[in-house]
């Protein structure tokens, strides 16, 4: 083989047959003012031999000037020419078949003189092959469009879904479909604008909560369909729990949220009635921020706080509540020689519970002394050794907490 520089322009060849050679070119499109022939283009020659042996074909002209040729083999043995080849493709492009012609006619693989030559082979081989068979040999590969759903975005009172539908002639593309969570999209609705070939977009217009869901587009062709979905959703919101540090109570939540829901702010209410977060009493509760922080907690804080954060497509609440531990005093009951008072205390961590405190009519009462054993978090009764009538009386238990104490 040998590569050259011509004045060949548009779609010359030079014609070197009665020479041993075969001319592959590509000819330059515009004058390139640093080329020494401004206007030519850059060719291969190659000898008769190869092509005697190869099937040689110019592969991509992505580059002007620069020509690169593809040498697929044709091989024999025994009794069957072979014609090697090779497939590269993506799973987006859907190629199902491969056909081949000859000299231009399409080519019955089925028939007992050929095998190979589908997407599973690497080959066609052509079975006792005979005069007949000489000719050129092609192979195409058909594909489906290409679809591609690009996402959503807002703007204005509208929700814009971006698309790109690339075909060929032969695929015979005429039209778009779309659904709604497997249900026909009726594009001649006011609420919808673009969604066809000549767009590159569906619009909803004025979304509501009803439009969230699954959009599927499909475009069909005559060699099948190619379909795509998108799932319009609201943010998601999470109230993670509460906790408490030094003389503060924490609520932490996280809002995960996509460019098209359009969310710019966090709605905080204690009751249902809605919190003024600019009080000093509390800080943080914006997008930029995980948590609410209450400051100086009191008993008043006690409640309900419920979280909601507003989009485009509708809101997404969620909900937590701050309370006080839960103290029983389930009774009194006796065996051997003492008294025995049970109680439970369920708490949470953010109420910071540390001790139970119990009273006698009013006077607090001194664990450490041998007459009482247990009446502390870690038990769930009091015991009153040895009693006597100085021990009859009300008994109080307290449980303080960050937020107030349950009696």
């Amino acid at each position: 083989m040998s590569i050259n520089e011509t004045h060949l322009k548009d779609n010359e060849k030079l014609e070197l047959n009665d020479l041993g050679y075969e001319w592959f070119g590509y000819n330059r499109n515009s004058k390139h003012i640093r080329a020494p022939k401004t206007f030519g283009g850059v060719g291969i020659l190659v000898r008769k031999t190869i092509l005697q042996h190869f099937m040689v074909r110019v592969n991509d002209k992505s580059y002007e000037e620069l020509p690169v040729l593809r040498l697929q083999g044709a091989s024999s043995e025994n009794d069957e020419v072979t014609i090697t080849y090779s497939v590269v493709h993506e799973g987006y492009q859907k190629v199902h078949s491969i056909k081949w012609t000859k000299d231009g006619n399409l080519l019955d693989l089925n028939k007992p003189k050929y095998s190979g030559g589908d997407l599973e082979s690497t080959c066609l081989k052509i079975l006792s092959p005979e005069e007949n068979d000489i000719g050129e040999y092609s192979c195409e590969v058909p594909k489906l469009p290409v679809l591609r759903l690009q996402g959503a975005s807002s703007e204005n009172d509208e929700v814009t879904i971006s698309y790109s539908v690339v075909h060929e002639g032969y695929q015979k593309v005429h039209s778009i479909k779309w659904t709604k969570d497997g249900n026909l999209l009726d594009l001649n609705k006011p609420k919808y604008s673009g969604g066809d070939l000549e767009s590159t977009c569906l619009k909803i217009l004025s979304p509501e909560e009803d439009d969230i869901g699954e959009y599927g587009c499909e475009v069909p062709s005559i060699l099948g369909s190619v379909k795509e979905s998108l799932t319009l959703k609201l943010p998601v919101l999470r109230l993670q729990g509460a906790s408490s540090e030094n003389d503060e109570v924490t609520i932490s939540y996280s809002v995960v949220h996509e460019g098209y829901q359009k969310v710019h702010s966090i709605k905080w209410t204690k009751d249902g009635n809605l919190l003024d977060l600019n009080k000093p009493k509390y800080s943080g509760g914006d997008l930029e921020s995980t948590c609410l922080k209450i400051l100086s907690p009191e008993e008043d804080d006690i409640g309900e706080y419920g979280c909601e954060v507003p989009s485009i497509l509708g809101s997404v609440k969620e909900s937590l509540t701050l309370k006080l531990p839960v103290l029983r005093l389930q009774g009194a009951s006796s065996e051997n020689d003492e008294v025995t008072i049970s109680y439970s205390v369920v708490h949470e961590g953010y109420q910071k519970v540390h001790s139970i405190k119990w009273t006698k009519d009013g006077n607090l009462l001194d664990l450490n002394k041998p007459k009482y054993s247990g009446g502390d978090l870690e038990n769930t009764c009091l015991k009153i050794l040895s009693p006597e009538k100085d021990d009859i009386g009300e008994y109080g238990c307290e449980v303080p907490s960050i937020l107030g104490s349950d009696e």
